[in-house]
């Protein structure tokens, strides 16, 4: 979906560093986690952190995804050891960076991201649904065509029964979709989609 280029390799450790909370901190320290929750209430300010915070996170991950390739393929131990070394030194310095300018984390940046491309997406959905209708509304006409042949009859019912089971998954896919979170979402639909060009 995503077309990053050299920084789709530190993009993907960050993602999966999140998963595991991110680098380790002192055991002292505790923080309330972000919830990686895309169906949960997106507000206004997160939307605004999202549009504000993204690009410098895409801009940031660039320098350090080039700075990472030198450790492409390395498999044995002391490699292995070193890239994740110098990954931690540099998630950290990203980390600073972007709560610097934003006054959020990574881990709250991706937060918002889950949520505000669930919401984007439902809203693209909820546009498209009147195409849906419409597909099966033409099917179900034309298997009332007299004189249809047995072959004919039977490629529209599975034609049919395909575009029903289709808008039945998406319907299940963005029903949970909290409506103030496409609504909010639409408010800043351009600055979201020039946030996105960037990805590309």
């Amino acid at each position: 979906m995503l077309k990053l280029k050299r920084h789709l390799i530190l993009t993907g450790i960050v993602i999966f560093m999140l998963g595991c909370g991110g680098p380790p901190e002192k055991a002292s320290v505790k923080k309330p986690k972000a919830k990686f929750d895309p169906y949960a209430r997106l507000t206004e300010t997160e939307v605004k952190q999202f549009i504000k915070g993204f690009p410098i996170f895409i801009k940031e991950a660039k320098k350090h995804g080039k700075a990472m390739e030198k450790w492409g393929g390395t498999k044995n131990i002391f490699g292995v050891a070193g890239a994740y070394s110098e990954y931690i030194g540099r998630y950290k310095e990203m980390e600073a960076t972007i709560k610097a300018k934003t006054g959020i984390g990574i881990e709250e940046l991706f937060s918002a991201y889950f949520k505000v491309m669930m919401a984007f997406s439902a809203l693209s959905v909820q546009r498209g649904m009147p195409q849906y209708d419409e597909v099966i509304a033409n099917i179900e006409k034309q298997l009332k065509t007299p004189g249809l042949s047995k072959e004919r009859k039977e490629l529209l019912a599975q034609q049919l029964k395909m575009a029903k089971e289709t808008k039945a998954n998406v319907d299940t896919l963005f029903q949970k979709v909290p409506p103030e979170n496409i609504q909010v979402v639409q408010k800043y639909e351009d600055e979201i989609k020039s946030v996105m060009k960037k990805l590309e």
